[in-house]
């Protein structure tokens, strides 16, 4: 199961070492994807992976468990 860990826009800008008005932009183009609840952009990690690792905004079952060994606890505290 993919990591459902939920970013707001600030913190995913940041994440992606970009600026808001960009991460704006990316989503505007469909670049990255993005949740919006309420009115307020949200992101999950595995969206900011995606983009990262350019497999876009349609994940396959292999991408997703990619990302899933990638944004696990486990690699994160190596």
């Amino acid at each position: 199961m993919s990591n459902k860990k939920i970013l707001t826009h600030k913190l995913a800008a940041e994440n992606l070492k970009i600026g808001q008005s960009t991460l704006y932009r990316l989503v505007r183009e469909g670049k990255v994807r993005a949740l919006k609840p309420g009115g307020k952009l949200m992101y999950r990690q595995e969206f900011l992976t995606a983009y990262t690792l350019g497999f876009g905004t349609r994940l396959t079952a292999s991408q997703r468990a990619q990302i899933a060994l990638l944004d696990s606890p486990s690699s994160e505290e190596e």
